[in-house]
């Protein structure tokens, strides 16, 4: 995260992404998007000010999965959430929201 490219990928929620090059055609793209909910939201779950990314996923062994950095008033903090035991809707982004949000309320202290 310390690389501006990097950090600046792992926060790009939508972008044009090179499509293939044909013979005689113009070569057309087509859009990828990020799947981090806290950076495109989604129902229930708003986009989290400060989010820069930068890895999320689901396996059957480790369930739901978020590492995420998010930064606010150049503190910045660094968060993991595997398999949250709730089961509400995208559980594994609210509760990576709640600890940032405590981070940095515990700021100072």
């Amino acid at each position: 995260m310390r690389k501006p490219d990097f950090r600046e990928y792992a926060a790009t929620p939508r972008a044009a992404f090179p499509g293939e090059a044909k013979p005689g055609k113009k070569r057309e793209t087509f859009e990828i998007q990020n799947t981090n909910r806290l950076l495109t939201g989604d129902i229930g779950v708003a986009p989290y000010q400060g989010i820069a990314g930068v890895k999320n996923g689901n396996t059957t062994h480790a369930g739901a999965t978020f590492t995420g950095v998010a930064e606010r008033n150049g503190r910045v903090l660094l968060v993991t959430v595997m398999n949250p035991s709730s089961k509400e809707q995208h559980a594994v982004y609210k509760e990576a929201a709640r600890l940032l949000d405590w981070g940095f309320a515990a700021s100072g202290r």
